[in-house]
């Protein structure tokens, strides 16, 4: 028996550190109403944690593994206290071991080691600088303002700072803080983004590294988490291959899975390489590690949804905030309503966390009509 966690906060206790660490109670209100998200993907005998409950013993001594959304050491806090037994979870130098992999720091490596391996310059000569000195981290974006820092935690668009958008005083005292607080900021060339895309991976018990596929996902403009596209891999490298020779893929792929082990050392689980299809000169062109994720991601969320519950089609995979949901929803559902073909989703709308009165977040699905 699995217990699956959604704690969709990860990336936030990482930047933490703390075990002990306080969500915003906006967060944890979030993450309590999406907590049956993974039932989206879970097998017939997996359990989904609620959060706040604790688990009976005699379903704790059941549980022989704990999947989440991706670990850190205020998870292991938060299951401790709900009972489950200290040896499901990961030590204090496992945890640390992925909270440093999960610096920014560790895509710059594997940018630089794929380059090298394949004689491209991806996305160009130069490679993000890690910056631990203030001064320096200002006067290198003086001489190259078209670039964006980043902070060495963050996720769904936080932390993320575009130069020529800010004041210089209020972008030094931002990056001065950053600093401080983190220890470094990231810096690199803003890109003219076409398509977000990641790559998606699991690296099992055994040290085997398996590719998950692919997904195509959609940003705001400061580059918050909007949605992914449902729809086969068959279907994305179609979309791909209109800007970029299909052929690169399939090398960086296997470029990657040779490269990872001397990367991402002692991890086991899932991890996600976003990448991006970005305009230069009238030219696409393709950047092949813009972020790892050392977790689950949306992405591997919309591939295992989409492989194993559609049958057919295209759509896409929605994280949505309303002030209203239940009625938001309750329209979307009137209006497309969902049909099943041989037990699979054809067409429609379909929720996959469950909505009341007072629900203010939701995940739900939409497949296009064929």
């Amino acid at each position: 028996m699995r217990l699956l966690v959604f704690n969709p906060w990860n990336d936030i206790a990482l930047a933490n550190g703390d075990p002990n660490f306080c969500l915003p109670a906006a967060v944890s209100a979030m993450a309590a109403e999406l907590a049956k998200f993974p039932l989206a993907w879970a097998d017939e005998d997996d359990i989904i944690y609620i959060p706040g409950r604790i688990i009976r013993p005699e379903i704790a001594e059941k549980i022989t593994k704990v999947i989440p959304w991706g670990w850190s050491p205020l998870l292991k806090q938060i299951l401790l206290k709900s009972g489950i037994p200290v040896g499901l979870l990961p030590s204090k130098d496992e945890l640390d071991n992925i909270r440093r992999l999960s610096h920014r720091e560790t895509s710059v490596i594997l940018l630089d080691k794929i380059q090298q391996s394949t004689g491209y310059s991806y996305p160009s000569p130069e490679l993000p600088r890690v910056f631990t000195d203030t001064k320096e981290a200002e006067a290198y974006i003086d001489t190259n303002i078209h670039t964006l820092f980043k902070l060495p935690w963050s996720s769904s668009g936080k932390g993320l700072y575009w130069c020529e958008r800010m004041d210089k005083a209020e972008r030094d005292k931002r990056i001065a803080a950053s600093i401080k607080r983190m220890g470094s900021v990231t810096v690199e060339k803003r890109l003219e983004r076409v398509i977000d895309f990641a790559m998606l991976f699991n690296i099992d018990d055994k040290g085997n590294i398996i590719h998950e596929g692919y997904s195509i996902f959609k940003t705001d403009e400061k580059g918050a988490y909007m949605s992914n596209m449902l729809a086969s891999n068959e279907h994305i490298f179609a979309i791909l291959g209109r800007y970029i020779d299909i052929r690169q893929l399939n090398i960086l792929k296997d470029n990657i899975i040779n490269l990872i082990p001397d990367v991402i050392k002692y991890y086991t689980g899932p991890f996600g390489i976003d990448m991006m299809i970005y305009r230069e000169n009238n030219d696409y062109k393709l950047h092949p590690c813009v972020e790892i994720n050392l977790r689950t991601s949306m992405g591997h969320a919309a591939r295992r949804f989409y492989d194993k519950h559609c049958c057919a089609g295209t759509g896409e995979f929605f994280v949505s905030v309303q002030n209203d949901m239940k009625q938001f929803t309750d329209n979307l559902i009137k209006n497309f309503p969902h049909v099943t073909e041989n037990g699979k989703l054809r067409e429609g709308c379909l929720l996959l966390t469950p909505v009341n009165e007072k629900t203010k977040h939701c995940i739900y699905v939409m497949i296009d009509r064929i």
